[in-house]
């Protein structure tokens, strides 16, 4: 019998394969958390944006009728989703002008009042956030200071009371 080459029956992984791996594991999943972080964050900024945009469009429509009024309100659904309606007002009845959908319920919505009380927007049939502007300045008639997102990260929308505006820093 001749004798051939002996197998090793060793078989298992060395220690420096075994580091690569970790390594190559750590550095994929590190990416994954930076990449869920910039979504997260994204939602929160969209939100802010669609909430000034929301209030910019009720201000400007309120300054363009000639007659009634123009409102937005903000309220949760029965599922913890924000939505802002902008709806003109005209004799007695109502039409919604336009609908956005704010937020999902995993970002939490308040608002400050000009005396620093904070409240937090539920989702009670009665519980509204109700801006109204004046037709002359475009001011707000509401002593609301701040709306506050909170998710991944926290947005604070100023609103400027005397013209109505609204800042939010991206």
């Amino acid at each position: 019998m001749s004798k051939g080459f002996k197998q090793n029956k060793n078989a298992g992984y060395t220690l420096i394969e075994m580091i690569v791996v970790i390594v190559i594991i750590v550095i994929l999943s590190s990416g994954a958390v930076v990449g869920f972080s910039a979504y997260y964050n994204s939602r929160i900024d969209s939100a802010a944006q669609k909430l000034v945009l929301a209030l910019s469009q009720t201000r400007q429509e309120t300054i363009i009728r000639a007659d009634g009024s123009v409102r937005m309100e903000l309220y949760l659904d029965s599922e913890g989703d924000c939505y802002a309606k902008v709806i003109y007002r005209k004799g007695g009845s109502d039409q919604v002008l336009q609908e956005y959908q704010i937020c999902n319920s995993r970002i939490i919505l308040s608002y400050k009042t000009t005396a620093d009380i904070t409240t937090l927007l539920s989702n009670a049939p009665s519980s509204k956030i109700i801006f109204n502007f004046k037709k002359s300045t475009g001011g707000l008639t509401e002593n609301y200071k701040d709306l506050i997102l909170e998710g991944s990260e926290t947005k604070n929308i100023i609103i400027i009371r005397e013209t109505g505006r609204c800042v939010y820093e991206p």
